[in-house]
């Protein structure tokens, strides 16, 4: 294997693709979004036990990847390869909770690795907010 294979960032490309096979998600055409797309194929149509999540919603005006609205729960990808991002991020969270909304953030790699540990802490906080919300 040449160097330039193994210093390439196509590399990172690859083993993301097939960790996305692994998961049953190799679909070459969601490159440029395949973390976000990883989410929502968990996410989407009810298939965490019947809870349903919208897709880019904007909330007080920001606009975040995805909200269950019968759990006021955000699910969020973090940024924190980025300081001013990671300060944005930050202020929306602070401007979600204020108006109590929980958030949940997850970083790229936790989404591709370890995918069945965010979906159950997802559930867990599903089921958190709808049973906090029914005893109020």
């Amino acid at each position: 294997m040449s160097k330039w294979y193994k210093n390439n960032k196509f590399v990172g490309f690859i083993e993301q693709f097939q960790r996305l096979e692994q998961m049953g998600l190799g679909n070459p055409e969601i490159s440029a979004y395949s973390v976000d797309y990883a989410l929502w194929k968990m996410l989407q149509k009810g298939q965490l036990d019947g809870f349903k999540f919208e897709r880019q919603k904007r909330i007080l005006g920001n606009v975040v990847s995805f909200y269950c609205k019968d759990a006021n729960l955000v699910v969020d990808l973090k940024n924190v390869d980025h300081p001013i991002r990671k300060k944005e991020e930050a202020e929306v969270d602070r401007i979600l909770i204020r108006d109590g909304i929980k958030v949940l953030r997850f970083h790229r790699d936790e989404i591709l690795e370890r995918p069945n540990s965010v979906r159950n802490s997802i559930l867990e906080e599903l089921y958190t907010q709808t049973t906090s919300s029914k005893a109020e």
